[in-house]
């Protein structure tokens, strides 16, 4: 049984094709999450949560991109807390949990997202399964002490900071200060909150959720050395980055058809998933547009809207696009990215250089990593002008990162 309590498509994506091929192979399954399959294996069961899923769910209209300072980490990991509560009591308040739990099957086996929550080792106790944890991003700071695994943060950066495996002892200092702020915050406040709540539900007999995580079995990390630098690893600690890169589907005929015709080259434009990139502010989204009309090379652009102000004849523009596929045509040069796990693995895959515009969370880290790997070039959302996006595009198109992207 797979517990996916976070409704973001981006991180269900991930372990999608674990779950699938243990079903093909004929492993009953029994998946609790948003994300319903529309074409299940016949031994796989979808018990879906309620509530929506978070797509298109980030404006960039909010002044916090523009004023970020250090501090607005600890902000976000509030945001994740309060994020993590509410996906609890949408869980245990469904009846996907009350079904499981009201049950008498038998799971050999559990698999857990643990990215901002813990709650549902309650589930876990209540079955007495052996419990495997899946990380759709790097190791966060709490999950370490989980499976005995070594953090030293001189040499291995937070996932919350922008900074590579090559650090300054200043930019240590800070690594430091981070991960345990954060890991004391989490251990704290959500485990604390944690405790209250299976106390709540599951009774006085149930251990601490300190002494459940403990039972944790192994860990499947959505991480690669080539990309997060090398690191000590238990061996409880799987890395399976790049496991969600499925055999490319045909590519819709009219993007085709654009790809195929570009032999000046192509620049992939896409903020992933959640970023709702019409969004932006209009000065941001111009400096951008003159941008991309200095360069020969064509632009296809993810863009949520049917119209887009200013376009260049070069920038196509499409509201949904296939991001593997298209990031592995030869005719595509470069990727403009927020710097999500996924486009960065699949952007490694392909060896494509990219511009890197990292929003929140871990991108900032992934966009650290291929800037450390020469294959990556940072500009901030706030930072973005036409001359900032130029160089940044001139960097990506020269043979020294479409070298190091490929090698």
């Amino acid at each position: 049984m797979r517990l996916f309590p976070h409704p973001a498509t981006s991180h269900f994506n991930v372990f999608q094709p674990i779950l699938r091929r243990l079903a093909e192979a004929g492993h009953e399954v029994t998946v609790v999450s948003h994300f319903p399959d529309p074409n299940p294996p016949k031994t796989y069961t979808d018990l879906k949560l309620p509530g929506e899923t978070l797509t298109n769910a980030i404006s960039l209209q909010s002044d916090w991109f523009l004023n970020r300072r250090y501090y607005g980490h600890f902000y976000e990991f509030w945001f994740v807390y309060e994020w993590g509560k509410e996906s609890c009591q949408t869980a245990y308040n469904s009846t996907a949990i009350k079904k499981i739990l009201n049950s008498k099957t038998k799971y050999d086996v559990i698999l857990m997202e643990t990215f901002n929550t813990d709650c549902l080792m309650g589930v876990v106790w209540k079955l007495q399964s052996p419990v495997i944890a899946l990380s759709s991003c790097n190791l966060m700071p709490w999950h370490y002490d989980r499976v005995g695994n070594p953090h030293i943060p001189s040499f291995v950066p937070s996932l919350f900071m922008e900074f590579s495996d090559k650090m300054t002892f200043r930019q240590r200092f800070m690594n430091f200060i981070d991960v345990h702020l954060k890991k004391g915050f989490y251990n704290w406040v959500v485990d604390g909150y944690t405790d209250k709540m299976l106390k709540q539900i599951f009774g006085d007999e149930i251990p601490s959720v300190s002494d459940l995580k403990k039972e944790t079995s192994l860990m499947f990390v959505n991480s690669h050395y080539s990309l997060s630098g090398a690191k000590p690893l238990s061996p409880s600690v799987i890395e399976i980055g790049g496991i969600h890169i499925k055999d490319p589907k045909p590519i819709n005929h009219e993007i085709k058809d654009f790809l195929d015709r570009s032999h000046e080259g192509v620049v992939f434009v896409s903020w992933g998933s959640m970023v709702k990139a019409d969004t932006m502010k209009v000065e941001i989204r111009e400096s951008m547009l003159q941008a991309f009309g200095s360069f020969k090379e064509k632009f296809l652009w993810k863009w949520e809207n049917e119209t887009m102000p200013n376009k260049p004849k070069n920038v196509y523009i499409q509201k949904w696009l296939q991001q593997r596929e298209i990031l592995c045509h030869p005719n595509v040069k470069a990727f403009i990215t927020h710097g999500g796990l996924l486009g960065s693995s699949e952007a490694a895959h392909c060896g494509v250089p990219t511009v890197v515009t990292p929003m929140y969370g871990d991108q900032f880290l992934n966009a650290a990593g291929m800037v450390r790997r020469g294959m990556g070039f940072v500009v901030h959302y706030e930072q973005i002008t036409k001359e900032t996006m130029q160089k940044a595009i001139q960097f990506t198109l020269s043979p020294a990162a479409q070298l190091n992207a490929k090698t």
